[in-house]
């Protein structure tokens, strides 16, 4: 997700990102601040608190979605449940949201965690096995 492989795909995503949000912040702060300097004159506080909080909010969002970048190649790899909604980490902790006859939310212990990642990884190997032998058996005839 963030190796040598995918630098030039992040760099660009952060490039479009930077100007768009440059063009429509500046964009947007204008128009607001000309309405309120219009509506209340160039010396009141509101143009600049009412800019303020909308700034504030989009960098408060921003922040929180830090929290839901899955930066571990276990955190991608790691395999969904059936009824699954989301998961993620908290504290180090993988908890995840589960639809079934009602939804519940599940935290899964480390011992939890290692043995569903070890049950993943020992499927992986199967099926590369699987794989190869197959392409093997092909090859042969």
């Amino acid at each position: 997700m963030f190796g040598p492989n995918n630098i030039t795909a992040c760099h660009g995503l952060i490039l479009t990102a930077w100007s768009i949000g440059a063009v429509g912040g500046g964009l947007l702060f204008t128009n607001l601040f000309n309405s309120y300097v219009d509506k209340y004159g160039i010396d009141h506080y509101l143009p600049y608190v009412v800019n303020i909080w909308w700034i504030f909010g989009v960098v408060s969002f921003g922040f929180v979605l830090v929290f839901f970048i899955r930066s571990l190649i276990r955190d991608r790899l790691f395999p969904a449940v059936p009824g699954q909604i989301f998961r993620v980490r908290i504290f180090g902790r993988m908890v995840r949201l589960v639809r079934g006859d009602r939804l519940r939310l599940e935290i899964l212990s480390p011992e939890q965690e290692t043995n569903e990642w070890e049950e993943y990884l020992m499927l992986c190997i199967i099926k590369l096995r699987l794989v190869k032998n197959d392409t093997l058996t092909q090859a042969a005839f």
